[in-house]
């Protein structure tokens, strides 16, 4: 019986070949498309102003070529070389543009690399989506605007084909585009038998980039004849008040009575999941978000009601976070506060908390290994 990594590369190898067919049609076709040009539009709008971007799945180099000749430095990037083919075409003659074969969920560039993301129909063909999107998150700027766009879980095809057939006769094109509009068909039909691995509601995604760390939601919408979603996010600025004594807080654990965390000890794994302390600028974000959430969800403050997401959520010398990481999808899905208290000793403070820890609290402590990280024991 075949494995599921082996079934799973079947699977990635049948569609690396549907998108060698698919480039070339994709290439011509869509850009000559009302509901098409419309999206790639809204994409360049949504970054105007912010001079250096990435495209995030750039495909053909439809959108990235849009965004050259708004003068915009632009980089693309995608893991299909048949796509990647033709976006070196595309970008031939703009200046400031570059595509390179990358890893979404991987990429080589430094943190706050680009002022501006954009990332269109990318997200439902990934296995982590999440991990991407942590990705962009990383290599934006802050103050930058991270915009993206993919199906709906209401997404039909067949709205999308019949307005693309209906236009291209219209303007007389039809015959001239016959054998590629047959290639996109069968292409999408190929990909929607597979189902389409991450459809998201507007308020999913909403949802979901916040958790990431992105401050504000500028946009949600929909698009593509209301098949996709277009939603685009802000990343704050973050002082070095609003990451909450971060320089003190990732060296801070128990240790002999005081708050400390040895710089070498490393996480424990249980399931599915790694228990750690925060260490990093990103992990504070992302646990503080959680925590801003919870809180609001349990009534005890309005959202909105504080200058920032983490005026509530001062820390000291006497606490620090453990975190609860999914290890398949790269989300940390719990937190606990560790406060080490004169009057009451030890003590934690749940906050946001998931079913699958199975229970809350003290179990954090009581996990195996999770005494030697507060150790600080390999």
């Amino acid at each position: 019986m075949a494995s599921a990594h082996n079934l799973a590369r079947v699977l990635e190898e049948e569609i690396d070949s549907v998108w060698q067919q698919y480039a070339p049609a994709y290439s011509r076709v869509l850009p000559r498309v009302s509901f098409y040009a419309d999206l790639a539009d809204r994409m360049v709008s949504s970054v105007e102003g912010h001079h250096r971007v990435l495209d995030l799945g750039c495909g053909p180099g439809i959108i990235a070529e849009k965004l050259a000749k708004r003068g915009h430095e632009i980089v693309g990037v995608d893991s299909d070389l048949a796509m990647l083919e033709y976006a070196v075409k595309r970008l031939a003659s703009c200046k400031d543009a570059r595509v390179e074969r990358q890893d979404a969920n991987s990429l080589s560039f430094k943190e706050e690399t680009f002022d501006g993301v954009v990332c269109n129909n990318v997200l439902y063909y990934v296995e982590t989506p999440f991990r991407l999107l942590k990705e962009a998150f990383r290599v934006l700027a802050s103050g930058g605007v991270f915009s993206v766009s993919g199906p709906t879980r209401r997404f039909n095809k067949k709205v999308l084909d019949a307005q693309m057939e209906k236009e291209l006769r219209t303007n007389g094109s039809y015959e001239r585009f016959r054998n590629d509009i047959d290639v996109i068909k069968r292409c999408n039909d190929s990909i929607a038998s597979k189902g389409i691995r991450n459809p998201f509601d507007n308020s999913e995604l909403e949802k979901i980039l916040m958790e990431v760390g992105f401050s504000e939601i500028i946009t949600s919408t929909s698009a593509y004849l209301g098949q996709n979603y277009f939603v685009s996010a802000v990343k704050a600025p973050i002082s070095k008040t609003d990451l909450l004594k971060h320089d003190v807080v990732r060296q801070n654990v128990v240790v002999s009575g005081k708050i400390q965390i040895p710089m070498g000890n490393r996480g424990v794994v249980i399931d599915d999941y790694e228990f750690n302390i925060a260490r990093t600028p990103e992990e504070m974000v992302e646990i503080f978000n959680l925590r801003y959430r919870a809180y609001s969800q349990a009534g005890l403050f309005k959202p909105g009601s504080l200058q920032a997401p983490y005026d509530f959520d001062k820390f000291d010398k006497n606490a620090v976070l453990i975190y609860a990481r999914n290890r398949i999808n790269g989300r940390i899905e719990a937190t606990n506060r560790l406060i080490l208290d004169s009057g009451m000793g030890l003590y934690l403070e749940g906050s946001y908390d998931i079913s699958s820890l199975r229970a809350a609290g003290g179990s954090l402590l009581r996990a195996p290994g999770l005494p030697q990280i507060l150790k600080g024991k390999e």
